[in-house]
């Protein structure tokens, strides 16, 4: 998943061994230095989970690795949202006497509060009809941007098949139909000038603006309407 972020490098203040002191223990990450790298990855991640949303994400990591024996590190921020993240740390290796890059990899949590269904339901339903539900789900394990997610559920038709448990997100949704399939609806028929009324039958849903199939009273075939309020299409004949 991208999130078109901008990689960039920051420094770490680290404990700084003595200068005479070459053993590998002394220039190590100290247990300081490696929870100030944990977080500020975990308040780069956050920030950007939380960005002009409303809903807060509390993010915790968990290294994964053994640290390396690294000092003078820089960071190389993750770009991407996923359970299992790598941090790049440039630094100058203790054990081989230079500068190296070594990766880092931490367990990401990244819990919020969202919408889930409640049950299982097939498409062209309300969403209430699925009996929704707030509850804590992980973003990371999900690999969910919170733009993804719909806090307002009001108005809202499925327009796919939803299963119980799953988040409620925006691609699954669809503005309520002003037009219901198989609903009689005033058909206003326009051509050259002329404009008639007529009514038919909608074969299938329209929100405003959207383009369905309507079967006008009398006529053969269907014809393409463009919903323009409730209950009533416009065709161009």
């Amino acid at each position: 998943m991208k999130y078109g972020l901008t990689l960039f490098l920051c420094t770490v203040a680290l404990a700084s061994p003595a200068a005479a002191d070459s053993s590998a223990l002394a220039c190590s990450l100290s247990p300081a230095d490696q929870q100030a790298i944990t977080a500020r990855v975990a308040t780069h991640l956050q920030v950007m989970l939380n960005e002009q949303q409303a809903t807060p994400t509390q993010v915790s990591l968990v290294p994964m690795n053994t640290w390396p024996a690294l000092r003078d590190v820089q960071l190389e921020m993750p770009n991407s949202l996923r359970s299992r993240a790598p941090v790049t740390l440039t630094g100058f290796s203790c054990r081989l006497g230079k500068p190296v890059k070594e990766t880092q990899w931490f367990r990401v949590s990244a819990l919020r509060e969202a919408w889930v269904y409640g049950r299982s339901s097939i498409a062209d339903k309300e969403v209430m009809s699925t009996l929704p539900q707030r509850k804590q789900i992980d973003l990371a394990v999900l690999q969910l941007l919170p733009s993804e997610l719909v806090d307002d559920l009001q108005g809202f038709w499925l327009k796919r098949p939803v299963n119980a448990g799953q988040p409620v997100l925006r691609q699954h949704l669809r503005i309520e139909p002003l037009v219901r399939r198989d609903a009689q609806v005033h058909v206003v028929l326009q051509n050259n000038g002329l404009m008639l009324r007529a009514r038919g039958r909608a074969l299938e849903h329209g929100a405003l603006g959207e383009q369905i199939s309507v079967q006008v009273t009398g006529a053969e075939g269907s014809v393409l309407a463009v919903v323009t309020g409730k209950g009533e299409v416009h065709a161009q004949m």
